[in-house]
């Protein structure tokens, strides 16, 4: 069920494809719904100095963690919340269950929020690759610090968090210093 290995993607073909045949930037608000969404599958390709793999994983495990890192960033493009494959369900005054569908696959977390409404944690459980083996574990990604760029206020500081058997282990802290909208520029 999950693409062979040995599949390359052509040059106008799918999102990717279409950004590289036209060197513009390709923005959708709901990839699900674009026929050139080619997605579903998750994957991970880390290469020493592009010479050297040192890990290739795909599978099921690697679908529910792109779909759900997916769902975790949503943040910071808010509107896509309010897309038909995402659905809210109530679990006290300060936390919801938030659900994402794509094709065939579903990934929910439970976002805490504070008194002014605004995002304090996600948490859910996410695969983690370590070894060779898939582990489903606690996952979080807590907002330290909001922001406004572009008009919008958004979380501007965070970290994403595997709470392993024996610790938390915090694998990275991110902090967005600038934020540009429809901008015709390529990074």
């Amino acid at each position: 069920d999950c693409v062979d290995p040995g599949y390359t993607q052509p040059v106008g073909t799918g999102l990717i494809g279409a950004a590289a045949a036209s060197g513009e930037t390709v923005l959708v608000n709901d990839v699900s719904g674009d026929p050139r969404y080619l997605g579903g599958y998750g994957h991970m390709l880390v290469t020493f100095g592009g010479l050297a793999t040192m890990v290739h994983e795909r599978g099921p495990e690697m679908d529910q963690g792109g779909l759900m890192r997916l769902l975790s960033e949503m943040v910071w493009f808010p509107g896509a919340f309010l897309n038909e494959n995402v659905s809210w369900e109530v679990v006290d005054e300060n936390s919801a269950r938030v659900t994402l569908r794509d094709r065939s696959r579903s990934v929910s977390a439970v976002m805490h929020f504070d008194e002014q409404g605004r995002l304090k944690n996600f948490v859910t459980e996410r695969y983690r690759i370590a070894d060779g083996r898939a582990e489903l574990l606690s996952w979080t990604t807590p907002v330290i610090a909001y922001g406004t760029y572009e008009g919008l206020y958004i979380p501007v500081l965070g970290k994403g968090v595997w709470h392993l058997p024996d610790r938390d282990l915090t694998y990275i802290e991110l902090q967005v210093t600038d934020l540009q909208i429809n901008s015709p520029h390529l990074y």
